[in-house]
C-alpha cells in the first residue's frame, strides 16, 4: 500500500483529460510543472496516475516520477460551468506493480 504525502495545492491546469495532465503544482512547498506519462498503473490499491514533476525554481531541473492524487477541495466556491474548481494533489513515490 503507498502512503500519500498530505495534499498540496493546484497552481495551474492547462491540460486536463480524465484529471488533470500538465498544470503546476506545489511539491514539498516548491512550485512543480507536472505532466502526465500517461502510463496509468494498475495494482493492489486500483489505479494510479503516474506524472513527472520539474521544479520551476532551478537552472537545470531534475525530473523526478510520482503518484498524484488529485481532489477538489472541500467547500470550494462554486465555480461557473467551464471552469475548474481548486484542486489539491498528494504526491507520493512512483511504485511500480508487476502484473
Amino acid at each position: 500500500m503507498v502512503v500519500a504525502a498530505p495534499f498540496e495545492d493546484v497552481l495551474e491546469v492547462s491540460e486536463y483529460f480524465d484529471g488533470p495532465r500538465i498544470g503546476v503544482a506545489l511539491y514539498l512547498g516548491r512550485p512543480h510543472k507536472f505532466r502526465s506519462l500517461w502510463c496509468d498503473v494498475y495494482g493492489p490499491d486500483g489505479t494510479a496516475d503516474i506524472f513527472e514533476l520539474t521544479p520551476l525554481d532551478t537552472e537545470t531541473p531534475a525530473p523526478v516520477r510520482m503518484r498524484g492524487i488529485f481532489e477538489v477541495v472541500p467547500d470550494a466556491a462554486v465555480v461557473a460551468a467551464g471552469q475548474l474548481q481548486r484542486l489539491v494533489v498528494s504526491w507520493a513515490p512512483d511504485v511500480c506493480v508487476s502484473v
